[in-house]
C-alpha cells in the first residue's frame, strides 16, 4: 500500500500522490519517529484541591504513577500553609500537557463519579 511519509496517511493501491499535501507516495509505511527530548513542559491545571487530605492523595497517586506535578497555590496560601501548617485557599495541581490523560484518570480514581 502507498503511504504518503509526510502525512503519515495510507492509501488505496493506484493513488500516486497524497490528497491532503500532494507529497508523492512510496512503499511501506513511514519509519517510527524518534521521540523528542522532554523539553519545557507545557503545564496544564489538573485539579483545584483541598491543601491538605486530598491534595496529598492526590501527590501520591501521581508519585506513583511516575507523573511529575507543580503545586500552585493561590493567594498567600503557601504563606499561611508554612506558618499554619495548611490553607483554606486551596491549591492547584498542574502536570505536563503530555501527561496530562494518564492524571485525568488517577483523579477519577481519587473522585468516583466527581468533576474531576
Amino acid at each position: 500500500m502507498p503511504w504518503c511519509h509526510t502525512c503519515e496517511a495510507e492509501f488505496v493501491e493506484g493513488v500516486t500522490s497524497c490528497a491532503d499535501c500532494g507529497g508523492t507516495l512510496s512503499a511501506g509505511p513511514p519509519q517510527p519517529k524518534p521521540e523528542k527530548e522532554r523539553g519545557p513542559a507545557g503545564l496544564v491545571l489538573l485539579a483545584d484541591v483541598d491543601d491538605g487530605v486530598e491534595a496529598g492523595l492526590l501527590e501520591g497517586l501521581l508519585r506513583q504513577n511516575d507523573i511529575p506535578f507543580v503545586k500552585r497555590h493561590r493567594e498567600a496560601g503557601e504563606y499561611i500553609s508554612i506558618l499554619m501548617g495548611r490553607s483554606a485557599y486551596g491549591v492547584g495541581i498542574l502536570v505536563d500537557e503530555r501527561d496530562y490523560e494518564r492524571a485525568r484518570e488517577l483523579l477519577a480514581f481519587l473522585r468516583p463519579g466527581g468533576d474531576g
